[in-house]
Formats: C-alpha cells, sequence, structure tokens
C-alpha cells in the first residue's frame, strides 16, 4: 500500500478492526469455516448433519462432535 500510494500519489486511509470485532473471536471464525464446509449441502436429518460437521477440517484437525438433547430452562438470562 505504501508502494502504491507513492508510485500514484494517492492518500490512503488505513482502516482497522476493533479489537472486539467477530474476526478476531475464535467461534466466529469457526462458524464462518463451518459454514464455507457446508456450502449449500441439504440437512436432511441428524445423522447427516452430525456426519458434515465431523467432516470439517480446521488447522489440520476434526472437531469433536456430540448431539445433545438437553433442554435448557426457558426466561433464564445473564447479567
Amino acid at each position: 500500500m505504501v508502494e502504491f500510494a507513492g508510485a500514484t500519489g494517492k492518500i490512503i486511509q488505513l482502516l482497522y478492526y476493533p479489537p472486539y470485532h467477530s474476526k478476531y473471536n475464535p467461534i466466529e471464525r469457526g462458524w464462518e469455516i463451518w459454514e464455507q464446509h457446508w456450502d449449500g449441502a441439504q440437512r436432511v436429518d441428524t445423522a447427516t448433519m452430525l456426519a458434515w460437521a465431523k467432516s470439517m477440517i480446521w488447522r489440520g484437525s476434526h472437531p469433536m462432535v456430540k448431539l445433545s438433547r438437553r433442554l435448557y430452562q426457558k426466561g433464564v438470562s445473564l447479567k
């Protein structure tokens, strides 16, 4: 960018992501990779979804995938 600005005589203003941006959140990055991995695949049943989730690879590793049927209490919020 510095070379380009010098060669063209253009003023370039750089913008930075704030430190709390989702780009830096490992959970959000994981969701992004998972969404790219799905790439429009049909999620017809639980077995298919689990198989797809297990087949994902990030940094050379497959995720640990487990189906949870736990029911969470409604109306509870963190304060």
